[in-house]
This record gives structure tokens, C-alpha cells and sequence, in this order.
């Protein structure tokens, strides 16, 4: 999904206009003075939702093998500074597997930035929580914004319950609630763990 299509869709909820949009043709809607105020203001106003799914750990998760990224190994741990990745944003558990086990969260330390895990045969895998994209002036409208579907179909109610306060409460109040609903679904949804997870001989680990 677009950012265009997202303003798009957030432009259709408030009704700003009865006139057939498509993001295709949003470079022309800022010279529209029933819309352009509210989307000169819509990127702020998707930074702060980005904002709340961090907060309520929402945003994007990633995998990565630790033997891709640069690590120490003194015999006794393996050490990672989690500042060389990128995307990073916080540390949501370690994977370790060797020879068919399955550990979904293994033991770490971690100290500040460093992450210190215990020098073991077999494989670590980091799950994480990816930094979310700051919509500036540099971000284009056609950019795409990498997220899953459903958590980009609820921006929009967002953006109303923010942007159109001043038009109709109501309304806005009445979005911002979809909104917190939804959010409320997705956040059970993640908090949802397995507990036990079989092996590829058959048998089960707790």
C-alpha cells in the first residue's frame, strides 16, 4: 500500500470531497483547497500513529540469523552490538536450534546496546522489532509503505480521529474508537504464544 493510498483512503472517510479521487492523481490534490489542509498535515499525523504502534509493540517484526550479522565469540559468549542494525528498533526474543531442538526464547543478556548470548554449537536467530519510517518531505506520496495490510487499513481511521476534531467530534471520535478497536484485536492477536513447538522427528518440547 501507497502512501498516496492511505491519504486516499483517509480523505474518502472524512468525505472531503464528493469528487472521484485516486492516488494516482494526489499530486493534484494540494492545489485543492478543500483538501490540500488536510494533507499537509497528514504526515505528521501518520508519524504519530507509527508512534503508537511502537508503543503498543505493533510495528513490523523481522528474523534475522545471527551468523549474518558481525559478532565477538570468546569462547564463553557471543556478543552483538545491536546499533550495526540498521532497522533496529528493540529486541523481542532469540531463537536457538541445533540438531532438530527448538528453543523459541532462549536466555540472553543484554547490556545497553550489546547483546551477550552463550558460545554454543548450533544456530541463533534474532527476532526484532524494525524502527518505523519517518514520512517527511523526502518520502514521496508513490513510496510504499511496508507493512502488514491490516495494520495500513487502520491508519486512516487515525488520521480522521486526529485531522477532523475540528470538523465534526463526533465523527473524529467515532474513527478514533475503530481505531483503538482494531488496535485492541491486533494487540491479543500478538500476544497469542505458542507454547509448545514440534520437532522434525515428532516429538514436542515445552
Amino acid at each position: 500500500m501507497t502512501l498516496a493510498e492511505i491519504k486516499i483512503a483517509a480523505l474518502k472517510l472524512m468525505n472531503a470531497t464528493y469528487d472521484y479521487i485516486v492516488a494516482e492523481n494526489i499530486a493534484d490534490y494540494y492545489d485543492d483547497t478543500n483538501l490540500n489542509d488536510y494533507l499537509y498535515k497528514m504526515n505528521e499525523s501518520i508519524n504519530r500513529c507509527f508512534d503508537r504502534l511502537l508503543s503498543d509493540n505493533l510495528a513490523p517484526k523481522k528474523v534475522v540469523e545471527l551468523a549474518d550479522l558481525t559478532t565477538a565469540d570468546d569462547g564463553y559468549h557471543i556478543t552483538l552490538d545491536l546499533t550495526t542494525i540498521t532497522d533496529f528498533y528493540q529486541l523481542d526474543r532469540v531463537i536457538y536450534t541445533y540438531n532438530g531442538y527448538y528453543e523459541s526464547d532462549c536466555e540472553y543478556i543484554l547490556e545497553g546496546d550489546t547483546l551477550m548470548l552463550e558460545s554454543r554449537e548450533g544456530d541463533y536467530k534474532l527476532v526484532y522489532t524494525k524502527t518505523m519510517p519517518y514520512i517527511d518531505d523526502t518520502i514521496a506520496d508513490t513510496d510504499t509503505i511496508d507493512m502488514q495490510p491490516e495494520i495500513l487499513r487502520m491508519i486512516p481511521y487515525f488520521i480522521k480521529g486526529e485531522l477532523y476534531e475540528e470538523d465534526d467530534a463526533n465523527l473524529a471520535a467515532n474513527a478514533m474508537n475503530i481505531f483503538e478497536a482494531r488496535l485492541l484485536t491486533l494487540k491479543k492477536k500478538s500476544d497469542v504464544h505458542q507454547t509448545k513447538v514440534a520437532d522434525r522427528y515428532g516429538g514436542y518440547y515445552d
